[in-house]
């Protein structure tokens, strides 16, 4: 199954991945309010999943659709959403990240609920 969550504020697909279980994942998303990975606003998510993307879209697509991945690229680009997925499938890191970048928000992000955790002790 192809599955991909877009934000609705910055209006770009920010995480896919093409062997998804069969899960609403931008319910989830927006339900555990989860904070957009490029803009930052919180659970306003979209998506498009489909347990045969490819042959879903293949009809209407021409020759640009030949895969789950291609079958995503092209609905986002017919809902007018970028297409800026995380290179890992991770849900923070941005196509330009290095790793090193990515590894130190998670930490700081690590930090700062360990934080808030002991100042509740």
């Amino acid at each position: 199954m192809a599955e991909m969550v877009w934000c609705q504020t910055c209006k770009t697909v920010v995480w896919a991945y093409d062997h998804q279980s069969e899960v609403d994942l931008r319910g989830i998303c927006n339900m555990l309010k989860l904070p957009c990975p490029k803009c930052g606003d919180i659970g306003n998510f979209d998506g498009w999943a489909s347990n045969n993307a490819y042959e879903q879209i293949k009809n209407i697509a021409d020759d640009q659709v030949y895969d789950a991945w291609s079958a995503m690229e092209y609905v986002a680009k017919a809902n007018k959403v970028a297409w800026e997925i995380s290179p890992d499938c991770s849900w923070f890191k941005r196509p330009d990240d290095e790793d090193s970048i990515y590894l130190e928000f998670t930490k700081d992000l690590q930090r700062m609920i360990r934080v808030k955790e002991t100042s509740h002790e």
